[in-house]
């Protein structure tokens, strides 16, 4: 997909989705809100990445080792790790999964465009990483021009200890 395409998403189900524990969450949302109200769903998965200090951010956290073909290898990395939490969920037939480049908060914003809802998750950015990648989830939710629900990640807790997981809340 590129960023002329112009899809309908009028009655649709948009989310944004990457390998974190909050984006998971948020994918496994919407696909709930989407199989219960018969929409569609149109899963955007928005790959970013800007080099801070010779370090490659992506919109789904540093990955485990940067691949030696650069950015190529790291896009397919991406977008096989997105394909199979996105098969996981045994997607409807009208469902899509699409892969796009860009500014992630403004491109779901365009991408949402006439959608019924835009469905994001979050995670508590601080320190640097705030500053080196805002929030998307503020940045939608202030720049939205359709319902918007943010999936938080919630700490789990084992017995009385002290919050060590960080799961996305999922329904």
């Amino acid at each position: 997909m590129t960023a002329t395409d112009n899809r309908s998403t009028q009655g649709d189900v948009v989310v944004g989705v990457d390998t974190s524990p909050s984006g998971r969450g948020a994918l496994t949302w919407a696909a709930r809100y989407a199989r219960v109200t018969g929409q569609r769903l149109r899963a955007l998965h928005v790959f970013s990445y800007r080099a801070a200090g010779g370090v490659v951010w992506t919109a789904g956290g540093l990955p485990p080792s940067l691949p030696a073909g650069g950015s190529d290898e790291l896009r397919d990395l991406a977008e096989g790790e997105i394909r199979s939490v996105f098969e996981s969920l045994a997607p409807e037939p009208q469902w899509r999964l699409e892969f796009w480049g860009g500014s992630i908060g403004p491109t779901l914003i365009d991408q949402a465009r006439g959608a019924d809802l835009l469905v994001i998750g979050t995670r508590e950015h601080t320190g640097i990483d705030r500053l080196l990648s805002g929030s998307v989830s503020h940045y939608c939710l202030s720049h939205a021009k359709c319902p918007t629900v943010a999936v938080p990640a919630v700490p789990v807790t084992v017995g009385n200890s002290k919050p060590n997981v960080v799961q996305a809340s999922a329904g």
